[in-house]
């Protein structure tokens, strides 16, 4: 019983932990793409439009 409980215990922690870093993750790409654009002359990398299109839709 206590091992069942503690395995969702530790299974809803690490896809919180997944979903936080993913989040993190695609915010700094965002970041990072945007400020890179700037310098770059608005040339965008077909990485930032598929972050961009799955943070929007």
């Amino acid at each position: 019983m206590k091992c069942s409980v503690l395995f969702i215990f530790y299974f809803i922690f690490f896809s919180f932990f997944v979903c936080f870093y993913y989040y993190f993750c695609l915010v700094f790409v965002l970041f990072f793409c945007y400020f890179l654009n700037i310098f770059q002359n608005f040339k965008v990398l077909p990485g930032c439009n598929a972050a961009k299109r799955q943070l929007w839709e």
